[in-house]
């Protein structure tokens, strides 16, 4: 029974071990992917802000017709 229950826990501890660090790398792909999205949010926020200049424009250059 001792080695029975030794066992045991030692599979139970490595299992948690392969828990922890598939979320430690789960964490880091969260983080990599999040600064990413951040990047391409304030690319898109730049795109929107030039078409908004150009549809300015070009409403102006209309209204003097």
């Amino acid at each position: 029974c001792f080695f029975h229950c030794y066992f045991q826990v030692e599979r139970e501890k490595l299992m948690t071990d392969e828990r922890v660090n598939r979320s430690e790398s789960e964490k880091t792909n969260l983080g990599s992917t999040l600064c990413r999205l951040e990047e391409e949010n304030i690319d898109l926020q730049r795109q929107v802000q030039n078409l908004q200049a150009q549809l300015a424009e070009v409403e102006s250059q209309h209204a003097q017709r």
